[in-house]
C-alpha cells in the first residue's frame, strides 16, 4: 500500500508508517516516524502499563539499507541512558514503542529501512523483523522548452517533453507563463491535469509572446524553464467588401465594381472573386489586386452567384453575396426533338422542345415549310410564346396543305435578341383525301343480258368503287376497281337505285380507307320488250325511257327561286367584306386581322363544351399543377375525396335520366343499375326492333363524340357490339378489365379464341389476324367483314390492358401512361371504343385521363374537375370511386412532370440528351429529377434490404424475373426455384465472390429441403431438383460484373444464348452484394425486349414498378444513368441495322 503526506511544515507534519512490510511514500522537507510492528505489539501485549524500562526488549536495531542508523542494546551499557544509539542528529528512536524518527527528511534517507528486534523467547521469537521502503518526493525540474504546433490569430497550442525521475513522480499539473513582449503583461495559466500540450487562447492577433513552463509536483513546483517567442497570426478582414455595381458588359461579360471592406484589419493585398452558375456545381474563381474587373465566357441568359471576398495577408474577409442574370443572346441551336405528325390530308402536327442553350426568353418560334419538290420559297408561320409560359414543350397544327405532297419543314427559335439557327430539315407526307364523289354517267341495258352501269370518277388515284344497290328487296353492296360494273339476275318491274362512291387506302394505315359521300341517286327499271327506263339515259341508248326521281318540281320552282336569290345575294355580301378585307381599307378589319396574326404554338381553353353548360372547377396551369395536388392530396386526400363528393352529389340526377324505358333495353345491360344515358346513346342503324345498346358518345376537351364508352357485351349482344364498331367506322378498340377477376365473369369473349381463326356474329365475320401479348396489355389485330360484303373488310385494333383491378387502382401510373401513347400511335378512323366490365369506372378514368393527356399537347392548363362533371352529363357514374379520381390526378401530375417517355428508337437518343441538359427551375437536370421522383427510396429511414427474393415483371411477363439475395445456397433458394418453376439460375458476381457458393450447402450430408425436395449435382453447371414425382432441371449461369463493364449486350446476348431453350420460363439472378446490378440487368432486358418487338422504348415502366415491388432497389442516380447508357447504345444499333 502507498501512502503519500504532504507536510506543509516540516515542523509539526510527520508521516507515521503502521503497516507490515509497506511501501511509503514522503514529502522532502518533513518528518517520518517508521514504526516497528513486532517491538510495539511485544511492549503492548506484555510490558503495560509501566512502557518507560522495556525489560522484556533485549536488542532493537534499524537498518537503512543494511546500514545500522539506530539501535538498542540492553545489556551492552550499564548505564540505561547510553543503551540508546543513533547515527545523526537528524535520526531519533522514540520510546516507547521503538519507533524510528528522522527530521527533516531528505532525499538520500530514500532507501529501505528494517527493523530487527531480539526478545526473550518466553515472550515471543528470538528474532523478528519488519520493512518499510521510502520514497522520497522531491520538487521536479524544469520542463523541456514548449513547441507551437498549431496557431491562430487568437490562439497558440504549446507542446513540451518532461523528463523525470521515480523522486519526481507523479507530475499533478503545468504552470505557463505567457508574457506578452510588446507591453510586459504577464499572466499564468494552470493546466487541469499532467498533460502535456495546452491551448492558449484570447491572445492578441499578430501579437510577439514569450511561453515557459513550469511542473508541479506534491512537494512543490519547478522553476519556468526554457521561453519560446512567438508571434500569432494577423486577423483577417472582420467585415466584406462592398458591392457597387454590377452591369452587363461585352458578349458574354459583365462589369463589376466595389470598395474595400469597412474594416480591413491591415492592408488589402487582393481579393477573391467567385461566380457560380445557380443550379450547377462548376465555379469560376479570379484573385484580383484592384476594384473593378470584367468576368467573361458565362452563360447567356443564366442566373450567376458572384461572391467577393477581401485578402490582408492574413485570411479572408467574409463573402459578400450578389445574384445577377447575364444578359440574353441569340438561341445556339434549333428547338430539340422536333416531331412530325400527318393529321389527315391537309394538316400536320408540328411538336418539338425548347432549344437546348436557348440563350434567353424564347418569344417566338418559327416554322418555315414547303413543298420537297418545286422551286417555291419557303412560307413561315411566326408563333408567340406567352409571356407566362411555363412549359418548354409545344406542338402546332399547320393546316391548308395539300394532300399526299411531301413537305420540307425548318424549326428555329427566337429571342428579343434575334433568330437562332434552323433545324435540319425534316420530312413528312400527308395522306390522300377524301376522293370526290363519283359520277354514274350512264345505264344500259341490252335483252337477255347485264344492266350495264358506268360513272366517272371525279378524282384520282382511287383504290375501288363500292357500289350500293337498293330495291324492295335487302340492300346489295359490291366492290369493283372499274369504273363499271355489269348487274344481272334482275328481275322486270321493279325499280332499283344505284349509288357510287369512291374509297381510298390511307397511305398511313392499310387498315383505314378514305371514302366518299355516295353519288346522286340513280334509279332504273326493266321493262317488257327490253325496254329500260333510267333517270339517265344517253342518246345512242334508242331502248332508254327517261325516269325521274324528283316530284312537284312545278310546286317548288318559285321557293327554288327564292333560295337561288338569297344564295346569290348572301355571297356578294361576303365576297364584298372578303375584298374590303384583302385590301385592308377598314380600320376594324385591320386591328381584327392584327389580332389573329398573334398565332400561339397552344391554345387555352377547349372549345366542345355547350354555350350553355356551366363550366365549374378551378382551371389550373401546368406550371401550379404540382402545388394544386400537393394542397389536394394533403391530410389524406381530403381535398380530393370532397371534391368527388360535390361531383356526385351534382351529377346524381343523370343515372335518373338513364332508365331505360323498355324491359327488352334492360335485358342488353350487364348490370341492372348502369344503362345508357338517353340523350347520348349510340342508336344502331341495323333494322332490328331495338336501335339500343348500353353505350354512350363520350367527348375530349377538344373534340366531340372522340370515344365511346360502353360495357363488356354479353353474349346476346355480341352482333350489337359489332354493328356499333361497323357503324361509327371505329377501328380501336381499348379494353380495361381482365375476363374473371376474384372468381367473377367481367366480360365475354366477343372475339376468336386462336389466331387466324374466324367466329360469326350474325352477319359479322371477325377474324383474329394476330396477337402480341405483354406483360400490362395485349394487342390483337382483327379484321372485320359483313356476309353481305357493305363494306370492306375492315382492320379494328383491341388493345387490352390487364393490370387494372376492378373497382381499384394500378401499384404504379406509368405501365398506364406507356399503354396510353401506345394506343394513340394507332391512327384511329372514328371514336375510340373504350369498355371494362361496366363501362363507367376504369373506363371513365381512362377518358378522363387521355382527354387531359391530348389536351396538354396543344394547351397549358386543364380543368379535370370540368370535365368529368360534363362526360359524367354524357354517360352516368363515369370514374365510379374517389381512389379512382385521386388515381387521375396522379397519372396528370406524373405525365406533366416527365412529359412523353416512351420514345422511339430514333428519337431516344434524342430524349436521353434531353434528360441529361434540361434543367428545373430548382437546378436539378430532369434525369435527377426522374431519380428522386421514380428511383429512389422516399421512406424515412431508407428501406433495407431483407435476405429472401422478389418477383419482378419483364416486357413479356408480369413474374418473368426472380431475383434474391442469399448469401449462400440455402433451402430457401431451391425451395424458391422449386415453387416457381425456375430452369435458369443467373449468378452474379466475380470468381473470388461466389466461388464458393454452393460449396457450403453440397458438403452437407442431407441436401434436402423441408418440403422433401433433393437436390443434385450431376454435371458441371447443372442442378437437379426432384421428389418422388417431378424433376426439375436448373441451369446455372455466372456473370462477371467485369464482363458487363467491357461489353453489356455481348454479355446479355451470351447469356441469352445459354438460356434460349428456356424462354418461356422464369429467371433467378441472384446477387449476393445486394448492389442493383440485378434489377439493372433486368429492367434493361425489358426494354431491350420492348425496342425489338415495337421499335420504341419506354423505362419508367420497369423502374417505377421495381422500386414499388422492392423499394431501395435502385441505389445511386449512376444506376439510371447506367440504363439509359446502355439502352443509348443499343438503340444506335439498332438504327444502324
Amino acid at each position: 500500500m502507498l501512502l503519500l503526506v504532504r507536510a506543509v511544515d516540516c515542523r509539526s507534519s510527520r508521516t507515521t508508517s503502521n503497516l507490515k512490510n509497506s511501501s511509503i511514500v514522503a514529502l522532502n522537507g518533513t518528518e517520518l516516524l517508521l514504526k516497528c510492528p513486532p517491538a510495539e505489539e511485544l511492549v503492548r501485549t506484555h510490558m503495560a502499563p509501566d512502557f518507560e524500562y522495556p525489560q522484556l526488549v533485549r536488542r532493537l536495531d534499524w537498518f537503512h539499507d543494511e546500514l545500522l542508523v539506530a539501535s538498542y542494546q540492553q545489556d551492552v551499557v550499564s548505564d540505561i541512558n547510553r543503551q540508546w544509539w543513533v547515527s545523526n542528529k537528524r535520526i531519533d528512536l522514540v520510546k516507547p514503542f521503538y519507533m524510528l524518527r528522522i527530521s527533516p527528511l531528505l532525499p538520500e534517507d530514500g532507501g529501505t529501512f528494517r527493523c530487527r528486534l531480539e526478545t526473550d523467547p518466553l515472550f515471543a521469537s528470538d528474532v523478528s523483523s519488519y520493512s518499510a521502503h521510502v520514497l522520497v518526493i522531491v520538487k521536479p525540474p524544469p520542463p523541456s522548452k514548449p513547441q507551437v504546433t498549431s496557431y491562430t490569430e487568437n490562439s497558440v497550442t504549446l507542446t513540451w517533453t518532461m523528463t523525470t525521475a521515480l523522486a519526481h513522480r507523479p507530475i499533478l499539473r503545468y504552470s505557463i507563463l505567457i508574457s506578452q513582449l510588446d507591453d510586459e503583461n504577464i499572466r499564468v495559466f494552470s493546466t487541469k491535469n499532467n498533460a502535456t500540450t495546452a491551448v492558449i487562447s484570447s491572445l492578441r492577433p499578430y501579437t510577439r509572446y514569450s511561453f515557459s513552463i513550469r511542473a508541479e509536483n506534491a512537494a512543490g513546483h519547478s522553476s519556468f524553464g526554457q521561453e519560446t517567442i512567438f508571434r500569432t497570426l494577423g486577423e483577417a478582414p472582420t467585415t466584406a467588401p462592398v458591392v457597387v455595381s454590377v452591369t452587363n458588359g461585352t458578349e458574354g461579360c459583365v462589369d463589376v465594381v466595389w470598395r474595400a471592406p469597412p474594416i480591413t484589419n491591415g492592408q488589402i493585398v487582393g481579393y477573391r472573386i467567385m461566380v457560380h452558375k445557380v443550379g450547377n456545381a462548376a465555379m469560376k474563381e479570379w484573385y484580383l489586386k484592384g476594384n473593378k474587373q470584367s468576368l467573361c465566357s458565362l452563360a447567356h441568359f443564366s442566373e450567376y452567384m458572384l461572391s467577393i471576398e477581401a485578402d490582408n495577408g492574413f485570411g479572408y474577409s467574409p463573402s459578400v453575396t450578389v445574384k445577377f442574370v447575364t444578359d440574353e443572346k441569340s438561341p445556339e441551336g434549333p428547338p430539340e426533338m422536333i416531331q412530325l405528325r400527318p393529321l389527315g390530308s391537309d394538316s400536320v402536327m408540328v411538336s418539338w422542345h425548347e432549344p437546348l442553350s436557348p440563350n434567353g426568353i424564347v418569344t417566338t418560334y418559327l416554322i418555315h415549310f414547303k413543298e420537297s419538290v418545286g422551286q417555291k420559297p419557303y412560307k413561315t408561320i411566326r408563333l408567340l410564346v406567352k409571356s407566362d409560359e411555363s412549359s418548354k414543350s409545344f406542338s402546332y397544327n399547320v393546316t391548308k396543305l395539300k394532300p399526299y405532297v411531301t413537305y420540307k419543314f425548318l424549326l428555329s427559335a427566337a429571342t428579343a435578341k434575334g433568330e437562332g439557327p434552323k433545324s435540319s430539315p425534316v420530312t413528312v407526307t400527308t395522306d390522300y383525301a377524301i376522293p370526290a364523289i363519283p359520277q354514274i354517267v350512264n345505264i344500259t341495258y341490252e335483252c337477255n343480258k347485264d344492266v350495264a352501269v358506268n360513272w366517272s370518277p371525279m378524282s384520282s388515284p382511287i383504290s375501288f368503287y363500292r357500289v350500293l344497290v337498293e330495291s324492295t328487296d335487302k340492300p346489295s353492296m359490291y366492290n369493283t376497281t372499274e369504273k363499271k360494273i355489269n348487274l344481272g339476275g334482275l328481275s322486270s318491274n321493279l325499280k332499283y337505285v344505284i349509288q357510287v362512291s369512291g374509297v381510298l387506302r390511307s397511305i398511313f394505315d392499310n387498315g383505314t380507307f378514305l371514302e366518299s359521300n355516295f353519288s346522286k341517286p340513280e334509279v332504273f327499271e326493266i321493262k317488257e320488250n327490253c325496254n329500260l327506263q333510267s333517270s339517265i339515259c344517253s342518246s345512242f341508248n334508242q331502248n332508254c325511257v327517261p325516269i325521274t326521281t324528283r316530284q312537284g318540281k312545278v310546286e317548288g320552282s318559285s321557293l327554288s327561286f327564292t333560295i337561288i336569290f338569297l344564295g346569290v345575294f348572301f355571297t356578294a355580301c361576303i365576297g364584298t367584306i372578303f375584298i374590303c378585307m384583302l385590301k385592308r381599307q377598314c380600320i376594324f378589319v385591320k386591328q381584327y386581322l392584327k389580332k389573329t396574326d398573334r398565332k400561339y404554338p397552344q391554345e387555352s381553353i377547349s372549345l366542345v363544351y355547350d354555350a350553355n353548360e356551366a363550366v365549374s372547377g378551378e382551371t389550373i396551369t401546368v406550371g401550379r399543377f404540382e402545388k394544386y395536388f400537393e394542397e389536394m392530396s394533403s391530410n389524406d386526400n381530403e381535398g380530393f375525396k370532397q371534391q368527388f363528393e360535390e361531383i356526385e352529389v351534382e351529377t346524381a340526377q343523370i343515372l335518373e335520366n338513364s332508365e331505360d324505358q323498355f324491359e327488352e333495353n334492360k335485358l342488353k345491360n350487364r348490370y341492372l343499375n348502369i344503362g345508357a344515358v338517353e340523350s347520348t346513346r349510340i342508336r344502331l342503324h341495323s333494322g332490328s326492333t331495338s336501335d339500343y345498346i348500353n353505350a354512350n358518345y363520350i367527348d375530349s376537351c377538344d373534340s366531340k363524340n372522340a370515344y365511346i364508352a360502353t360495357q363488356a357485351p354479353l353474349p346476346h349482344t355480341f352482333t350489337d357490339f359489332w354493328a356499333m364498331v361497323a357503324q361509327e367506322k371505329s377501328n380501336v378498340i381499348v379494353v380495361i378489365t381482365n375476363m374473371v377477376e376474384k372468381g367473377r365473369r367481367k366480360c365475354d369473349q366477343y372475339w376468336p379464341q386462336t389466331v387466324q381463326t374466324t367466329s360469326q356474329f350474325g352477319q359479322f365475320n371477325v377474324t383474329l389476324a394476330s396477337e402480341l401479348p405483354n406483360a400490362n396489355f395485349v394487342h390483337r389485330i382483327l379484321h372485320l367483314k359483313t356476309s353481305n360484303c357493305i363494306f370492306q373488310e375492315r382492320t379494328i385494333h383491341q388493345v387490352h390492358f390487364t393490370s387494372w383491378p376492378d373497382h381499384g387502382v394500378p401499384d404504379t401510373v406509368f405501365p398506364l401512361l406507356s399503354f396510353m401513347n401506345y394506343v394513340s400511335e394507332i391512327h384511329s378512323t372514328g371514336p375510340i371504343v373504350v369498355h371494362c366490365s361496366a363501362g363507367v369506372g376504369r373506363s371513365g378514368s381512362f377518358i378522363l385521363i387521355d382527354s387531359m393527356r391530348r389536351h396538354l399537347l396543344q394547351c397549358d392548363r386543364i380543368n379535370i374537375e370540368a370535365h368529368l362533371k360534363h362526360i359524367r352529363r354524357q354517360r352516368a357514374k363515369l370514374v365510379q370511386t374517389a381512389d379512382q379520381y385521386i388515381f387521375c390526378h396522379k397519372v396528370i401530375r406524373e405525365l406533366i412532370k416527365h412529359g412523353i417517355s416512351r420514345q422511339s428508337v430514333l428519337n431516344f437518343s434524342y430524349y436521353v440528351n434531353f434528360l441529361y441538359c434540361q434543367q428545373l427551375p430548382d437546378g436539378r437536370s430532369r434525369l435527377q429529377m426522374q431519380f428522386d421522383e421514380v428511383c429512389k427510396c422516399l421512406h424515412s429511414p431508407p428501406c433495407e434490404s431483407g435476405t429472401g427474393f422478389v418477383v419482378l415483371p419483364g416486357y413479356h411477363r408480369r413474374n418473368e424475373f426472380l431475383v434474391g439475395n442469399w448469401q449462400s445456397a440455402c433451402d430457401d433458394l431451391w425451395t424458391s426455384l422449386w415453387e416457381h418453376n425456375c430452369q435458369t439460375l443467373l449468378l452474379i458476381g466475380s470468381d473470388v465472390d461466389v466461388s464458393d457458393y454452393f460449396t457450403e450447402y453440397f458438403s452437407k450430408e442431407e441436401k434436402k429441403t423441408k418440403t422433401g425436395v433433393k437436390i443434385e449435382q450431376r454435371e458441371e453447371n447443372k442442378f437437379y431438383l426432384h421428389n418422388n414425382e417431378d424433376e426439375l432441371c436448373v441451369k446455372l449461369v455466372r456473370a462477371r460484373p467485369s464482363s458487363f463493364e467491357l461489353d453489356f449486350w455481348g454479355e446479355m446476348e451470351r447469356i441469352q444464348e445459354s438460356v434460349l431453350q428456356y424462354h418461356n420460363c422464369q429467371m433467378m439472378l441472384i446477387d449476393n452484394s445486394n448492389s442493383s446490378m440485378a434489377f439493372i440487368i433486368c429492367a434493361l432486358q425489358s426494354a431491350a425486349c420492348q425496342m425489338e418487338q415495337e421499335r420504341f422504348v419506354d423505362v419508367l415502366p420497369f423502374i417505377s414498378t421495381y422500386r414499388y415491388l422492392k423499394c431501395g432497389c435502385w441505389k445511386s442516380q449512376s444506376n439510371l444513368e447506367y440504363i439509359y447508357e446502355k439502352l443509348t447504345q443499343l438503340a444506335v444499333l439498332q438504327h444502324r441495322h
